[in-house]
C-alpha cells in the first residue's frame, strides 16, 4: 500500500485529500495517459464543485464523466452505424497500404 496526498483548491481555501493505493492501482496508474484539458472557467468552478461534493480530486470527476459517455455511446445505435462505418473504412485504408 502506497498514501498520497492531493490538495484541491476550493473557495473555502486548500482541501487535502489522501489517497491509499494498492500495488495493483499502482499498476493501473502507470497505465493512464496525461492529458490537458481546457475549460471555460463556468466549467471549471462547476467541475471543481461537482468533485468537492463527490469527495473525489477534479482528475477522478473527469474520468468518471468520460466512463459514463463512453457507456453511453455504446448504447447508442447511431453511434455505433457510425463507428462501423469509420472502422469498415479504415478497413478498406489498412488493405490498400499492404499492398
Amino acid at each position: 500500500m502506497v498514501s498520497y496526498n492531493h490538495d484541491i483548491l476550493t473557495q473555502n481555501g486548500i482541501r487535502r485529500y489522501t489517497n491509499v493505493l494498492s500495488s495493483w492501482e499502482i499498476s493501473v496508474a502507470e497505465q493512464r495517459k496525461a492529458m490537458t484539458l481546457r475549460l471555460y472557467d463556468d466549467q471549471a468552478d462547476a467541475l471543481e464543485m461537482v468533485a468537492e461534493v463527490d469527495g473525489v480530486s477534479m482528475s477522478e470527476a473527469v474520468r468518471l464523466a468520460i466512463e459514463s459517455h463512453i457507456e453511453s455511446r455504446r448504447s447508442d445505435p447511431d453511434f455505433q452505424g457510425r463507428l462501423e462505418a469509420s472502422m469498415a473504412r479504415q478497413r478498406r485504408i489498412m488493405e490498400r497500404l499492404s499492398e
